[in-house]
């Protein structure tokens, strides 16, 4: 008896985590949904996210011949992933993404820093008009 229930117990996780896998699978652009939801907070955002040419703040190279140097800028928006092959980015209400391409030589640096939090521009924004 005490096989059985391990062995069903093992099936139960296997398919709890198969239907975990399968939801997270679907990826949803987060900025099409604000879009479609609420175009006027779309277009402040818009204005707020830093422009899409390729830079970088921080960039890490190897002392290798050549360097193999990588972007750790944490960037919020997706348009900034336009440029790179390997983009995550997380799945919050802005999502957070970083490049993870490696070249070898760094990219310029950014005019406007890309690392400022959205989140905290809207907050304030937010208080600022009550």
């Amino acid at each position: 008896m005490a096989v059985k229930l391990g062995m069903v117990m093992k099936l139960a996780v296997l398919a709890l985590l198969l239907a975990a896998v399968s939801a997270t699978a679907r990826s949803v652009d987060l900025f099409d949904l604000l879009a479609s939801n609420n175009p006027e907070a779309f277009q402040w955002v818009k204005q707020k996210t830093p422009n899409t040419t390729p830079c970088c703040d921080k960039c890490i190279c190897t002392k290798s011949n050549p360097p193999q140097c990588t972007c750790k800028d944490v960037f919020y928006g997706t348009e900034r992933c336009e440029g790179c092959n390997l983009c995550p980015c997380t799945r919050s209400y802005i999502p957070q993404c970083r490049c993870f391409d490696v070249r070898d030589y760094c990219l310029p640096k950014c005019k406007t820093t890309t690392t400022v939090s959205v989140e905290a521009a809207v907050a304030a924004e937010i208080a600022s008009s009550n």
